[in-house]
This record gives C-alpha cells, structure tokens and sequence, in this order.
C-alpha cells in the first residue's frame, strides 16, 4: 500500500508541474514596450505556420532552442562555454552574448585534436568555446530573432516573419486548482490508508 501511495504522490506531482504554467500572446503594444524580456522563455508562431519553443541564451538546458533578438544590426558572438578572469583568476560557465565592441582579441587553437575558439574581452575575461559551442552573427545578417542550438547553424526570423510572440508565465488559476485537488488527492489516500490498516488490525 505505501507503494501505491508514493506513485499516486508522484503522478499528483507531476500533473501539479505541468499544469502551473501556460503561453500567453503578446500583444502589439507590450511588443513595442520591448517585452519579451530578454531572460523570457518564449514561443515564436510565424506566417508559414512555423512554431518554435525557444529559451534565452543566458539559460543552460541541454538540447534547448536558444534564441537572441537583436534590434540594431551589427556583430555579436553567442556561445556556451568557460570564462576566465584574468583579475581574480576564477573560471566559471558562460551562457550569454558578447557584443564587439568588447572584444579586444581573439584566435582559433587546436589542442589535442579538439578545436576552441578564445576571446579576450576588454573587461579583463578570457572566454573559451568549443567547436559547435558558438556562433557569430554579422552586421549583414541584419535584426530579428536569431535562433540557435549548439553544433547546428543559427536560423534569423525576421520580425516581418512573425505571427504571434508567446511568453511564458505561471498560471496562477490552475496552479491554484491543482493544489487543491492534489491535497484532496492526498487526503482521500491517506483516509484510505488507514482504512485499510484497520481491517487489517481486525
């Protein structure tokens, strides 16, 4: 019986996490606000009926759709990798953007057979990607949403190409039922428990 009752605890759980969060669209004045913000999860719905489900780049999750909107042309570097400060000399993960106009120098080494890509920034950083971990968007390209995923080429949707801007938010009315239904959930389990205890003790 405590089996049963720590798998039903489970799947109450696991309902009560898929259930508390929801897309909501965007309208067109809270786009021209400059919303979505950029650590927003979001969901692009384009013209063609394209959809993609896509996380800032600042968010390390594994086999996730990275995104960047840039709104003025010009050259940036994306990637995943290590960062280290040449001050304090400490290294830590790097998710994130670096613009050009911080980069003070960079080069292509090959150490064991296995290709990185250094950056040293005017901030006093010493950046380090592996092959596949980055990707370097010009000025030509222009702006728009640019979408990526490590060791794959980065996609541009142009802002002409969008239909809808979905954001991810909590969903405060299910997260509100669903708890109440998980402690009713609870309650009705444990009742049977003990009942089911007492026949035995009979």
């Amino acid at each position: 019986m405590k089996n049963k009752i720590f798998i039903s605890l489970l799947i109450v759980s696991f309902f009560n996490y898929i259930g508390c969060y929801s897309y909501y669209t965007l309208s067109n004045e809270e786009i021209k606000e400059g919303k979505p913000e950029p650590t927003q999860v979001i969901k692009l719905l384009l013209k063609n009926g394209s959809e993609f489900e896509c996380v800032p780049i600042s968010q390390y999750k594994e086999n996730s759709l990275f995104y960047l909107r840039i709104d003025t042309a010009g050259t940036y570097l994306l990637g995943q990798g290590e960062v280290f400060n040449l001050s304090t000399r400490i290294t830590s993960k790097f998710n994130g953007v670096i613009r050009e106009d911080m980069i003070d120098s960079s080069r292509i080494d090959t150490i064991s057979s296995i290709e990185r890509f250094s950056v040293w920034s005017k901030n006093n950083e010493w950046f380090i990607f592996k092959s596949g971990n980055y990707s370097i968007i010009t000025p030509e390209q222009g702006i728009g949403y640019f979408i990526w995923s490590p060791n794959d080429s980065i996609r541009k949707v142009s802002f002409n190409d969008v239909k809808e801007i979905q954001e991810d938010e909590i969903s405060w009315s299910k997260t509100t039922l669903l708890i109440v239904l998980s402690v009713a959930a609870i309650a009705g389990l444990a009742l049977l428990s003990i009942n089911e205890s007492l026949k035995w003790d009979k």
